[in-house]
């Protein structure tokens, strides 16, 4: 293990990183990050030197740009000189600890009125252990992080069920919190929503109408996102079953080129990193697909212009938690930067989003408003999301849903328009089915997450034996999107690509437990017995954090199945154009 890494709140951080990033901002000469303890809590305090007056605040939102916010410190000290061993490293243990615990001014501290904020400041201070927090007193720069952020929002929701997890994100102070609670009104965005053009709405609703299919080999294609799991795969199956030349737009990084980057990847999934054709077939662009143009001059854009067909867009952010702006950019804003692109150079677009977009939960506001569009099944409402499919009245609370969501509302809106274009929804991606290999970070698929949480808890209640789960294995999934793009038709323009075949988590707990480790199936109120017992010990968040921010007001782990996904259509699509899996 590095010197420079340490483990804080149960999340590993690179010491080195955080200063790198700190020693590059403008006027800072010398910078070091060290993880300080007052009162049984850790948290990162930053010492540097500097030629000119920094302003903290500044600096704070410059290092947000690159980083996650645990890993911004906490506090900041300027030195007029930092203190040195004989030896001529820094000596950290002479570094003198921060006066304020809490770092805002004191001055900025406004104490809560109304019993609501007083509630929530006394949820704020029990989890961050400090004392006093002022209404307008940011979770994130008190030294909250994503875990102890779970343990607020299961606090709040004790008493109100208005907040979720992603809103102590977008929503970090009391002030805020009680705001969302007090003022929520969803009826606007119902309105707005159903508002579509007819037009609009003319896309989805022939959108399974039989149409003439096609056959069409593009010569060149862009592809965006080449260097995730599914870009990766769907490279792979374009170079092996097409002769067309591929065009990867890639980001630089500081510490490797984009074009070794791929070639990694290349490497990781397929043994090869088809070194032969890199500048023959397979073409790497420098860029960045959320800045204007991609941030490429006009003269390559207008090169690239003459050399492809289609343009795949794989590119996205699939965190369901974090920073909505940052999600944004990368999910709608990159997507409007895509359409443009192809309506000024006349295009085909081909966009991959997600089957997520049908939302987790119906809106029980909107079921008020709009019970004559479901039916009703054991006193559940329910309703059918298929190819034709795009507001049904499911929720919107998740940034990646919504981001998705919204970068689909424009897309149909702009193919009621005339543009040349298409989505795929993709369902879980899963290993690939001929030998089993998987994303490079397992932890980064979040049904893994909650199948790995039990698994590791050894223990389930017995509410979810019946919950059916969906695995679309990568390979075959990208086998479709070749079959869709070369059999396009004009009317047409929505696809579900997943395995409709579901496994009942039943089944899969009783392989596991056949093979590896036996699974206990638990009553609801002994579950939540030892939920709550591992609750009461900070350290043990580690173990459920993959399944603790789906807990309901009533602490009961919620998985929707009120939406029943359909991909009736793109089957028998599929079916037509002799796509069949081996």
């Amino acid at each position: 293990r590095s010197d420079s890494q340490i483990k804080l709140r149960g999340l590993r951080i690179e010491l080195g990183e955080i200063e790198n990033i700190i020693q590059e901002y403008p006027n800072i000469t010398k910078a070091v990050v060290i993880k300080n303890s007052s009162n049984n809590k850790d948290f990162l305090s930053c010492y540097f030197t500097a030629n000119k007056k920094i302003d903290i605040n500044n600096l704070k939102q410059y290092i947000s740009n690159y980083l996650p916010k645990y890993m911004i410190p906490s506090y900041f000290v300027v030195m007029e000189k930092m203190p040195y061993t004989p030896n001529g490293k820094i000596d950290k243990k002479n570094l003198p600890l921060p006066q304020d615990f809490v770092f805002l001014n004191k001055k900025d501290y406004i104490a809560p009125e109304t019993y609501l904020q007083k509630k929530l400041v006394s949820i704020f201070e029990d989890i961050l252990n400090i004392s006093p927090i002022g209404i307008n007193d940011n979770f994130f720069e008190l030294g909250g992080d994503s875990l102890l952020a779970m343990n607020l929002n299961m606090e709040i929701l004790k008493i109100s069920d208005k907040v979720t997890y992603q809103d102590i994100f977008n929503y970090p102070t009391v002030a805020e919190i009680e705001q969302k609670i007090i003022s929520i009104d969803k009826k606007l965005m119902f309105r707005k929503i159903e508002n579509l053009s007819e037009k609009h709405l003319a896309v989805l609703q022939n959108s399974k109408k039989r149409y003439k299919i096609n056959s069409y080999n593009p010569k060149g294609i862009l592809l965006t996102g080449a260097t995730g799991y599914l870009g990766i795969h769907i490279l792979h199956e374009f170079i092996e079953n097409s002769s067309a030349t591929i065009y990867c737009i890639v980001r630089n990084s500081q510490k490797i080129s984009s074009k070794d980057r791929l070639k990694q990847k290349l490497q990781y999934y397929f043994n090869n990193t088809y070194e032969d054709i890199f500048d023959k077939r397979i073409f790497v662009i420098s860029g960045d697909i959320t800045e204007n143009n991609f941030g490429v001059n006009t003269e390559d854009l207008q090169n690239l212009s003459n050399s492809i067909d289609i343009v795949i867009n794989s590119a996205a952010i699939v965190s369901h938690f974090g920073n909505y702006e940052k999600m944004y950019n990368a999910n709608v804003k990159s997507v409007e930067n895509i359409i443009n692109y192809c309506k000024n150079y006349n295009k085909k677009l081909y966009h991959i989003s997600t089957i997520s977009v049908s939302g987790l939960d119906l809106d029980s506001e909107y079921l008020i408003y709009n019970n004559r569009h479901f039916w009703f099944s054991k006193k559940e409402p329910q309703v059918k999301f298929d190819e034709s499919n795009l507001y049904i009245g499911q929720s919107l609370e998740n940034i990646y849903i919504k981001t998705k969501f919204e970068a689909e509302n424009i897309l149909l809106q702009e193919i009621s328009n005339g543009l040349d274009a298409y989505i795929l929804r993709m369902g879980h991606l899963m290993p690939r089915y001929k030998d089993g290999k998987f994303q490079e970070n397992i932890l980064d698929n979040e049904l893994i997450n909650k199948m790995l949480t039990f698994i590791n808890l050894g223990f389930i209640p017995n509410y979810l034996l019946n919950l059916p789960l969906e695995f679309s294995p990568v390979d075959d999934c990208t086998k479709a999107i070749h079959k869709l793009i070369t059999h396009p038709s004009k009317s047409n323009r929505i696809f579900h690509i997943y395995n409709p075949d579901f496994i009942k988590v039943s089944r899969i707990l009783n392989l596991f437990s056949k093979s590896f480790k036996q699974i206990s199936i638990l009553e609801e109120e002994d579950f939540l017995k030892r939920i709550n017992l591992l609750l009461k010990n900070y350290n043990n968040k580690e173990q459920i954090k993959g399944i603790l921010y789906d807990f309901d007001a009533n602490q009961h782990l919620y998985y929707n199945n009120k939406i029943k996904i359909s991909s009736a259509f793109t089957n028998k699509y599929l079916k037509k154009i002799r796509f069949f899996l081996a």
